[in-house]
């Protein structure tokens, strides 16, 4: 079962969360990274289905681009306003099952600019966060890989030493070379607007309280 669970818009940020869930693959396995249609099965049951994968995940991963807060059901409503969006109902499950909630702000989108929120969602303002920057996008997936691992700690450690290796990362079976090589990491290519993924000591919590700026600047 799925630890990381992402949520997104498809015509906000589909073209980030297919990108995003290919990197935390490579970290995590496909198995532990939810991602609706690359993760559910022909002929599920999507809803329950959905709903299933969600309350037992660890955390959720919430894509929030410039485009998340205004796009239109219709005509003057928004998405986030009616009870039927799938967004807006993931979130709502994730809060009530006391899940932890990351959003990941992409396309220079704020939390100063989330607002107003329908009552049954504005607990994500509240919510620590990570941006994805476009100038700063290695430093960004980094930093989220970092505390990720944190939080969803790998299972399969053979696995993790040899993306660790290859990212340039000391392991206990590469000696002091090794540890020369993993001042400059290899960069894996994440799409053109994100571009890393490298594996570091984890730190710090998701969920801290925020000062509208990520905790490490």
């Amino acid at each position: 079962m799925a630890d990381i669970f992402i949520c997104y818009r498809k015509t906000d940020t589909g073209y980030a969360a297919g990108h995003l869930k290919d990197r935390l693959d490579e970290v995590f396995g496909p198995e532990r990274v939810f991602l609706d249609h690359e993760s559910l099965p022909a002929g599920a049951d999507f809803d329950p289905e959905l709903k299933r994968r969600l309350v037992s995940c660890t955390l959720m991963l919430l894509l929030i681009g410039e485009r998340w807060l205004d796009m239109e059901q219709a005509p003057g409503i928004r998405k986030i306003d009616h009870e039927g969006d799938y967004v807006r109902q993931e979130i709502e499950i994730a809060l009530d099952h006391h899940r932890t909630i990351v959003p990941v702000l992409l396309d220079g989108m704020r939390m100063s600019n989330l607002r107003p929120l329908p009552t049954e969602v504005e607990a994500i303002q509240g919510r620590q966060y990570i941006e994805i920057r476009e100038r700063n996008s290695q430093l960004d997936i980094s930093e989220l890989t970092r505390r990720l691992l944190a939080e969803v700690p790998t299972r399969d450690f053979p696995r993790r030493q040899r993306i660790a290796g290859e990212t340039g990362e000391a392991t206990s079976e590469t000696g002091a070379a090794s540890s020369a090589k993993s001042s400059s990491s290899h960069d894996v290519q994440l799409g053109p607007r994100l571009s890393v993924v490298r594996l570091d000591n984890a730190t710090g919590p998701f969920n801290g309280p925020i000062s509208g700026h990520n905790s490490y600047g």
